[in-house]
Formats: structure tokens, C-alpha cells, sequence
């Protein structure tokens, strides 16, 4: 919940705050800030859903574990997508990628080194391809995130899951695009946020047997100028890292998570900022991010008070 980790013991005093934090503060808030203020400026009318047509609780498509289970029996099992190593791909300044190397698909997470939270928002954002509310997160927000990175105020870590495989009459579209994306986290890393992106953007109706592979391969190989199209054609066609979805998707609904504030996914989109867990009913995603970085100052600040 927002603020509870701010909490401190009465008895250390008043925390301090040194020029140097202010102004640290001020930037951080100015930083995010100003890409509201950039996403509010190009929000076209086309890409916005209307807003209170999903219930915000519901920012989530509940899935059973058993489910995942089920589908993800006869998922072939081989070695994971380089670039995400904490089964998630981040994203900073300049949209590069966070490099690591390849590991087991049933190999537990690393969990990334995250920024300096008093600097930086560390975003973390547990999607699936064919969810419709992940869909409105990200066309409402795609802007705002998009300055934060480029402005690094924020790395944005994205962990493609597949808890809407049942829902597809049986093509595992959510497997196959999650699958896709992991394709170019491993190829062609540096084209994953434009990748991402677009599988949004083209997100077939929900409860639909979603995009063929044929189909899917162009989304991803015409959203950026990929430097070996070939390659990342047959990544897909292969369906090379569905194993690793099915495995990633079970770790992240059977917990636990690297935060305190959620154990496990029981929904997507499920994000956090600075580990705090975003809930849309209170307040819009912009007025969240700064609100983590306001507390993640005072929280540094409180624990450097003699």
C-alpha cells in the first residue's frame, strides 16, 4: 500500500534532509512530471479506451494455476531467452535492454539490481498479450512510459506471461505472442519496447483464437528495423521459447515475488513502482509514479537520520 514502508521509529527524530537529497527530489519529480505533461500533449483520441469501462479491481484477468498448469504440460522445456535473467526484460535510457545471458527455462529468476529509487522509478509490469486490460494500461500509458525511460526517470521491466491461453479456443495465442516477444529480447534486444508495443496495438478481440503465427510474425518483424528478420522468423515459427512462458508464467503465479508488497500474480496487469503495488481505483498512473518517488526520498531519507 502506498506509504507503508515510509514507517520509522519515532525515537531516531526528525529525518534530515540535505540540499543534496532536495534537489535529487525535485529533479525526480520534475523528470516525471514533465513526461506527463509530454504524454498528455500526444494522447490521440484513437488509442484511448474509455476509462471506467474496466473495473479497476479488475485491472486483472483472474486465472487459476491449475489452468496454467494444464496448458502448459506439453510446453517443450529448453533454455530460456537471453536479456531476462529475473524472467522479466528492462528497459532503460535509450530503450536498451538490460543484458544477461541465457539460462535453464525452469531455472529460478535473478532478481535485477534495481536503480537508485531515490533517482529512479523502478517499474516492474506483469502482462499477457492477450489480456484486454493490459491492453488499456498500455495504450493509456505507453506515452508517459515511454518518457520516463527516455528521459531516465524510470527503467520499466516487462514480464511476458500467458494466463489467457484457455480463453483462445485452443491456439495458446497468449503462449505464442508472450513466445514472440522473447524472440527479440533474446535477437534483437534493443527492439523489444517498440515489439512490445505493437503486440498491443494489435491485440486481437479477447476470447478470439487470436493472430496466426503468420500474422504474428509480421506485428513484430514491421515494428522495428530488426537486423536479422530472418532469425527472429524462425525463433517464432519454432515457437522456440514457449517453454520458458509456461515456466515464467508458473514461477510468477506460484510466488513468491522479489516484493513485499504482492506475493504472486493473480492477474494481469499487475504493476508496481519501487515494489509498491499500483491500484488504479485511487489515483492515475502518473500521480502514482510520483507519489513512490516522493516516498522512496523520504524512506532514504529516514534511514540516514543519526
Amino acid at each position: 500500500m502506498i506509504g507503508e514502508n515510509d514507517a520509522r521509529d519515532p525515537s531516531e527524530g526528525p529525518a534530515q534532509s540535505s540540499p543534496e537529497n532536495t534537489g535529487r527530489r525535485a529533479a525526480a519529480r520534475e523528470k516525471a512530471r514533465a513526461a506527463q505533461a509530454r504524454a498528455r500533449r500526444r494522447e490521440r483520441t484513437a488509442t484511448l479506451l474509455v476509462r471506467g469501462g474496466v473495473a479497476v479491481a479488475a485491472l486483472a484477468i483472474v486465472t487459476t494455476l491449475a489452468l496454467v498448469l494444464v496448458t502448459s504440460a506439453s510446453a517443450p522445456i529448453g533454455p530460456g531467452p537471453a536479456n531476462a535473467a529475473s524472467d522479466g526484460v528492462r528497459v532503460g535510457p535509450g530503450f536498451v535492454v538490460e543484458r544477461s545471458p541465457a539460462r535453464e527455462a525452469d531455472a529460478e529468476p535473478v532478481t535485477s539490481a534495481t536503480p537508485d529509487a531515490s533517482d529512479v522509478a523502478d517499474i516492474a509490469i506483469y502482462i499477457d498479450y492477450h489480456c484486454p486490460s493490459c491492453r488499456q494500461f498500455e495504450l493509456e500509458n505507453a506515452d508517459y512510459l515511454s518518457g520516463l525511460v527516455e528521459s531516465g526517470a524510470a527503467t520499466v521491466q516487462i514480464h511476458p506471461l500467458a494466463i489467457t491461453d484457455s480463453t483462445s479456443q485452443g491456439t495458446r495465442y497468449a503462449t505464442r505472442a508472450a513466445a514472440a516477444a522473447a524472440c527479440v529480447a533474446d535477437l534483437e534486444p534493443d527492439r523489444f519496447w517498440s515489439v512490445n508495443r505493437a503486440l498491443f496495438e494489435a491485440q486481437p478481440e479477447g476470447g478470439s483464437r487470436g493472430l496466426d503465427d503468420d500474422e504474428l510474425t509480421s506485428v513484430v518483424t514491421s515494428a522495428a528495423e530488426l537486423d536479422d528478420p530472418a532469425a527472429v522468423t524462425a525463433c517464432i515459427a519454432d515457437q522456440r521459447f514457449a517453454g520458458w512462458v509456461a515456466a515464467a508464467t508458473k514461477r510468477a503465479l506460484s510466488g513468491p515475488l522479489p516484493y513485499d508488497s504482492v506475493e504472486s500474480i493473480t492477474g494481469t496487469p499487475t504493476v508496481l513502482v519501487n515494489g509498491s503495488l499500483y491500484d488504479a481505483s485511487t489515483q492515475s498512473f502518473p500521480e502514482f509514479v510520483v507519489s513512490k518517488l516522493g516516498s522512496a526520498y523520504a524512506a532514504e531519507t529516514a534511514g540516514g537520520a543519526e
